[in-house]
């Protein structure tokens, strides 16, 4: 998933939208953020969407990503989001 925007949320951490481009994301599943030459990873606490919450998701949906565990310095536009069993080269943004 390419980061498209961040939110800070109160009392509940930072929300990564963007669209999921291939495979899926399930609650719990830990992530590797892409930032520039950097990598963090984090365990996904949510999935939200416009008018609903889930617990997995699927190909081309947008999608909100609630990832506490991160700050705003460790994530931005641009940066991608991919599975930790998943291999792609730091730095990587798609289109």
């Amino acid at each position: 998933m390419t980061v498209v925007a961040v939110f800070a949320i109160r009392e509940r951490g930072l929300l990564a939208c963007g669209v999921v481009e291939g495979g899926a994301v399930h609650t719990g599943d830990e992530v590797i953020v892409s930032h520039g030459a950097e990598e963090f990873a984090a365990v996904c606490q949510g999935i939200e969407m416009i008018r609903f919450s889930e617990d997995s998701d699927i190909d081309r949906r947008t999608i909100g990503l609630l990832l506490p565990a991160l700050n705003k310095d460790q994530i931005a536009e641009g940066d991608v989001v991919r599975s930790a069993s998943t291999s792609v080269d730091a730095g990587t943004r798609l289109p």
